[in-house]
């Protein structure tokens, strides 16, 4: 795919979807290294591609706390990294509870007929929002000449709160 890309001009722009397990005690598998590892070895199989590998989920079997820490993890490796993973995020924002009941259950924010609440993945995820609340902006997006221009917009952001989680 990185050699067809660089073959029609498209150096940089081919991102490739790694998927990391979060559902071990102490770090994602495949571990961060594996994935440094395969960077080098694209790059060496396609020489100056510049493509990114990104993490478009990051999957678990259970909403622990060490779920939770193993995302909070892969997130952190993320920014360490964002040069060659500029994206990273869980499998699933919304979960119907009960539903995937089957050894897949990977929503942040469950819900059922009567309530809605974070797992604890998901507040690991408001902890690392609220750490880097300095680099969110709103965005003014207008279309001129096919070009897109972001205005960032200065905005008041409220502290964010913290539901309590259920099991």
């Amino acid at each position: 795919m990185l050699k067809y890309g660089l073959s029609q001009g498209l150096t940089g722009k081919v991102w490739l979807d790694f998927h990391w397990s979060s559902d071990h005690d102490d770090a994602p598998v495949p571990s961060p290294e594996i994935t440094w590892s395969m960077m080098k070895h694209l790059d060496h199989i396609a020489p100056g591609h510049n493509g990114k590998l990104c993490v478009f989920e990051l999957n678990a079997d259970r909403h622990t706390w060490e779920c939770g820490m193993c995302n909070a993890y892969s997130i952190l490796e993320g920014i360490n990294h964002s040069e060659i993973l500029p994206f990273m995020c869980s499998a699933n924002c919304l979960q119907v509870d009960k539903h995937n009941d089957d050894g897949w259950d990977q929503g942040l924010v469950f819900l059922n007929n009567r309530n809605v609440w974070y797992q604890a993945p998901a507040c690991v995820n408001l902890l690392i929002s609220k750490m880097m609340l300095d680099k969110c902006f709103d965005t003014d997006e207008t279309q001129i000449d096919l070009k897109f221009n972001y205005a960032a917009a200065e905005t008041e952001i409220s502290a964010l709160q913290f539901p309590e989680i259920q099991s």
